[in-house]
């Protein structure tokens, strides 16, 4: 965990998350491609007459942020990724929206 929180300060002493990451494709220019994925997980609670209904839903996003890399760190034995759920607040994140009306 010590080298996890180590990498984790090396990566973002000068990582700016106001700032999107660059394509993964170097020679494009544009948005950030994000993949998303939606489970639904259960459906409760239909209602026919008022056409109602509950649903429990899984949604993931994935992209790629080269700033994030750190196989040039230089790490004795580093992990294959971090799992750092704390640091979501100091990283750029995708700003999901799902219109409403269609």
């Amino acid at each position: 965990m010590r080298s996890e929180q180590e990498i984790l300060n090396a990566l973002l002493k000068n990582y700016d998350m106001r700032v999107r990451p660059p394509p993964a494709n170097s020679s494009a220019e544009g948005a950030v491609s994000v993949r998303v994925n939606i489970m639904i997980r259960m459906l409760s609670k239909i209602d026919v007459v008022n056409m109602e209904y509950s649903m429990q839903l899984t949604f993931r996003e994935q992209w790629l942020d080269p700033r994030l890399a750190y196989e040039h760190l230089n790490f004795y034995n580093p992990p294959a990724f971090l799992t750092v759920p704390h640091v979501k607040n100091r990283i750029w994140i995708p700003d999901t929206f799902f219109p409403v009306g269609y």
